[in-house]
């Protein structure tokens, strides 16, 4: 939500990349069948990943759940958090973010382990695999990989016409020393 009028509306990270609007977060708890059981209206600006505990210890203690399954994204995720949850047996499902040792675990998965998630939807696959103890459940959107692959293929496209624009003006003087041009390569890096 957006405003203007309330003290605990801030700049924080937008979902709908508004960064230039001040806003402030609710949090909601609910139950299995989507029916809330209870929010809390937080500064714009505080990050998801610090709210696990306190909801955990509001449904714990002031509503005596105790066989909640905490549903997380990738961004309300961290070590703290992961270990709040296991110390307090609390079970849980969360994105995780990708890095570059489960995207090697991934990779090594034969496509033939994937299965199709559902009868209709073609672009969905899954897997499930055991790492470290932990169940993982891999999802692979053949779409969203054809979109990444095309953005990185364009995003290279631009860098290299972007970088041999640089290369021609150096040619020509026009960029004489070694900052500059470190300073317009970063630029054309962060460009992309």
């Amino acid at each position: 939500f957006e405003g203007h009028a309330l003290s605990i509306a801030k700049h924080g990270y937008s979902r709908d990349h508004r960064s230039d609007k001040i806003q402030v977060n609710i949090a909601v708890a609910v139950n299995r069948q989507g029916f809330p059981i209870t929010h809390k209206v937080l500064d714009g600006n505080v990050a998801d990943v610090t709210t696990v505990q306190d909801a955990n210890a509001t449904l714990r203690d002031k509503f005596q759940v105790t066989d909640a399954i905490m549903v997380l994204d990738r961004g309300m995720m961290s070590d703290e958090n992961r270990e709040s949850l296991r110390t307090l047996n609390t079970p849980y499902i969360a994105g995780v973010r990708m890095t570059p040792a489960l995207q090697r675990f991934i990779a090594s998965r034969p496509t033939s382990k994937f299965a199709q998630a559902g009868n209709d939807d073609e672009r969905y696959f899954v897997h499930d695999a055991l790492r470290e103890n932990r169940r993982l459940v891999i999802v692979w959107n053949k779409a969203k990989q054809k979109d990444d692959y095309d953005w990185r293929m364009n995003a290279l496209r631009r860098a290299e016409k972007s970088l041999g624009e640089l290369h021609e003006k150096t040619g020509k003087g026009s960029v004489r020393t070694k900052a500059q041009l470190l300073t317009k390569a970063r630029a054309i890096a962060a460009s992309l």
